[in-house]
């Protein structure tokens, strides 16, 4: 049995690697000078801390995964020679159809953790359908007694078979290519592949696509997989790891990784770190981060003409991105479309931390661990709104809670348009305790966390400080009905619901306001909301609005109607769900049309909430909407608690 030390020198001694003389990237390198004495006990020391928080699988834990992945391949490669004699293919020909299992993410990379998902693709020929996958392979899945929690979304919009085998949790995607036959050697880089598949396919073979492409541009494999065990870790303990949220997953990370790499071929991890911050602190993000030169979609080329290319210059939408992070296979996409102005900020702050203690860490006044302490972002904040999301059974509030945090981001954007008001999302899901459902079976909550900001004057010469007064009340029910507009809503209206509320510090469940004793920041101000619950129709906002809503008479458009109805006993990271959002990598603003119900309309009339300010107790506001171009439905009647907090 290896010691733990051995393992440790095995892995510097693997990152002892001269670079190919050559560019690697864009530009050429900053620096190429070599790893000094310090570098690698820096290094060492680094190995050994991320080892004490289990960022590397064991060597039995990496034996039971490859045994997980042989056992799924051959059952794959069973189905297709099924389905093939089914397709009244030959004995031979069915035999040699091929397909089988390929991995992305962290296995593929090569920096799996334990306790960490496997992500697979199933690749098959031509002639086997998706239908087949979620129907017979899917069967067979079930089937097999070590396989449990098997949850297929077929209508994701990368669709998706979530599963845990053995114990270990999996996500299985599909893609059929446009081949008679699988060849043993497939190489997933050839763009030949892409030719005439379906965009999920295409979607599909992105991540083996992308993983495979980072892997190929770094000049010292392992130096950047021990640098992105490192950012992986930092960034989900600082709260900065989301796509879906708006921060970014894990491609991005793994891609600004890379960057770093090339530009300091030579360098040892603890340097790589080190120049991470450095050089992102203050990275100008009009320029994107690239790996390598965009390929353009080849010119009179069928089957591929109809892919899009990042491309800023002849796209707006594409020009409007905060903080593009392009991957690197074609057809070349921004990893980072759901970033916004208030998830920029965060990161930039956080990037701007972690350079200030690297070179703590460097002078022995800190260590590797207090780079990635987690942050306390209760302890952090005063004021927080609370998503709070409901239902009866799982498959729905699979469903539910996937939806409603892929349009989180949303409501952020809506937030962060107030003056006087920053906000910070929180990517970890609270779950709720028994007594905290709200009589459903099934509850969890998310988090913004809120700081209001003094804004300084001058009153007869003197410096003053002015306390903002934000109204958050159409903001909030603009989300709602945003999420109102949810294509299945009428399938499960009956077993699910959403509740959004404001809280302060003191009304967070005490196992969230003691996870340490920080001192709470100041933050001073009034701050108007609402909660809204136990409604009797769908509330639809005019939420594609990026108008201010600091105007008490803002009112929401109302719309068609469904059901829409705060703590917590654990913290943990948000599941993975439909990977709509990790994959929705297209059109943000055509995110929003795509779910939207068909029946929406403007309605004629609307009678405007009648609302005091302030108000401290429970009001009770009726809206009623009349329209001869919709079926008879209720007055919408909604319950809204209005908070107007003096802090």
């Amino acid at each position: 049995m290896e010691s733990s030390m051995d393992l440790v020198n095995q892995e510097i001694s693997k990152g002892i690697v001269i670079a190919a003389k050559k560019q690697w990237g864009v530009t050429p390198p900053i620096s190429e000078s070599l790893p000094t004495p310090q570098d690698y006990k820096l290094t060492e020391q680094l190995i050994i801390a991320m080892r004490g928080e289990n960022l590397y699988e064991t060597v039995e834990g990496m034996k039971k995964r490859e045994q997980i992945l042989a056992s799924l391949n051959k059952m794959v490669r069973e189905w297709i020679y099924e389905a093939s004699l089914e397709h009244s293919m030959s004995e031979e020909e069915s035999l040699t159809a091929g397909g089988g299992i390929y991995t992305f993410g962290s296995y593929r990379l090569g920096v799996v953790a334990a306790g960490s998902d496997i992500d697979t693709l199933c690749i098959v020929p031509r002639h086997i359908t998706r239908d087949s996958f979620f129907t017979f392979f899917l069967a067979k899945l079930q089937q097999d007694i070590h396989i449990t929690k098997i949850q297929p979304v077929p209508d994701a919009y990368t669709p998706i078979i979530k599963m845990v085998y053995y114990g270990i949790e999996m996500d299985l995607l599909f893609a059929c290519l446009n081949l008679s036959r699988i060849p043993s050697d497939l190489n997933t880089l050839d763009d030949d592949l892409l030719r005439n598949v379906d965009e999920k396919t295409a979607r599909s073979l992105n991540g083996c696509r992308v993983n495979d492409m980072i892997l190929q541009l770094v000049p010292n494999k392992e130096s950047f997989r021990t640098a992105l065990r490192f950012v992986k870790h930092w960034s989900k303990s600082r709260g900065i790891y989301s796509n879906v949220l708006g921060y970014l997953g894990g491609i991005s990370w793994a891609i600004l990784t890379a960057r770093i790499c090339q530009l300091y071929p030579n360098s040892a991890p603890n340097q790589i770190i080190n120049r991470f911050f450095y050089v992102y602190k203050a990275w100008q993000w009009k320029n994107p981060v690239i790996l390598c030169e965009i390929k353009e979609v080849p010119k009179n080329s069928p089957g591929l003409m109809g892919f899009r290319v990042w491309n800023p210059n002849t796209n707006p939408q594409d020009r409007a991105h905060l903080m593009p992070i392009i991957t690197p296979a074609f057809p070349s996409m921004n990893s980072t479309h759901n970033v916004t102005q208030t998830t920029l900020r965060v990161i930039t702050e956080e990037l701007q931390r972690g350079s200030e203690l690297v070179k703590e860490i460097e002078n022995e006044r800190a260590q590797w661990s207090d780079l990635w302490s987690p942050y306390m972002f209760f302890e952090n904040h005063k004021h927080f709104i609370q998503v709070k999301m409901l239902a009866n059974s799982e498959q729905a509030f699979q469903k539910w809670t996937g939806w409603i945090e892929s349009k989180i981001r949303f409501l952020v954007r809506k937030l962060e348009t107030f003056k006087g008001l920053q906000v910070r999302p929180w990517p970890k899901v609270i779950q709720e305790s028994d007594n905290q459902k709200d009589g459903f079976q099934f509850a969890q909550c998310m988090y913004i966390g809120l700081v209001l900001c003094t804004t300084s004057g001058t009153n007869n010469g003197k410096t003053t400080g002015t306390t903002p007064v934000v109204d958050l009340r159409g903001a909030i029910l603009d989300f709602v009905g945003f999420i109102m507009n949810w294509n299945e809503v009428e399938i499960y209206k009956d077993s699910i619901d959403l509740k959004v509320k404001h809280l302060r510090f003191k009304d967070l469940p005490k196992i969230l306001r003691e996870q340490n004793n920080t001192k709470v920041l100041n933050s001073k101000g009034t701050i108007k909301t609402i909660t809204v619950e136990n409604t009797t129709s769908e509330v639809v906002g005019n939420f594609g609005s990026t108008t201010n809503s600091n105007n008490n008479s803002s009112i929401p458009k109302m719309g068609q109607a469904t059901n829409l109805n705060s703590s917590q006993q654990s913290t943990t990271p948000s599941t993975k769900r439909s990977r709509e959002d990790e994959s929705e990598d297209i059109d943000d603003q055509d995110s929003s049309s795509k779910h939207r119900n068909k029946d929406i309309f403007e309605p004629e009339q609307v009678q405007k909430l009648s609302i005091r300010d302030p108000i401290s107790e429970v009001d009770t506001v009726n809206i009623k909407v009349n329209s001869a171009r919709v079926p008879y439905r209720p007055p919408l009647t909604l319950r809204i608690n209005i908070s107007n907090s003096k802090e």
